[in-house]
């Protein structure tokens, strides 16, 4: 696989004020994300647009345990976007996988999984313009979505001012999702 940029344990490794790096990871085995642990394709610049993630396992994928794939813009530009395809997808414990913008365009998460797309314990799927901006798109496209009832799972297309984004689900069966209202 090849990784331009990765924060892990807490430990930052990303541009200041250039453009951000793009990472792409390619198992043919299981991946796990775990430990309060980040893949991030970030930049801090006020008109940089944030670098795209795709990861790619036709083996299970889990982000677990405060773990987090990102993509954003502190500033005005676009989010990046991230593209995941796997057997099997699990966000639990608080596993997260985001798009954001401080007041650009959101980005696009592609969500693309063969088998079951699993959420638990406080997990997030979400899209993000924080201020003037239009929030991304979520495509997931998946056989079976399965969402913990009563864990607080969440798959969000948000904006501050600007127009939420879409969310579009594939699927032959859903399980534990049910519309409501933000917070």
């Amino acid at each position: 696989f090849d990784i331009d940029q990765i924060l892990t344990d807490n430990s930052i490794v990303e541009p200041g004020n250039i453009q951000a790096g793009n990472i792409s990871l390619n198992a043919t085995e299981n991946i796990t994300i775990t430990d309060n642990s980040t893949i991030s394709a970030a930049t801090s610049g006020r008109s940089l647009q944030g670098g795209n993630v795709n990861i790619t396992t036709s083996n299970l994928l889990t982000v677990q345990d405060n773990s987090t794939v990102r993509v954003d813009s502190e500033g005005l530009a676009t989010g990046g976007n991230i593209a995941i395809s796997s057997g099997f997808f699990t966000l639990d414990n608080n596993g997260q996988v985001f798009a954001t913008t401080a007041s650009g365009e959101g980005g696009l998460l592609d969500i693309k999984v063969n088998n079951t797309l699993e959420l638990g314990n406080g997990s997030t799927i979400s899209t993000e313009a924080a201020e003037a901006g239009n929030g991304g798109n979520i495509n997931l496209d998946t056989n079976f979505i399965f969402a913990y009832p009563n864990q607080n799972n969440d798959i969000i297309a948000n904006a501050g001012t600007g127009s939420g984004g879409n969310i579009n689900i594939t699927t032959d069966f859903l399980f534990g999702l049910e519309e409501r209202a933000l917070n």
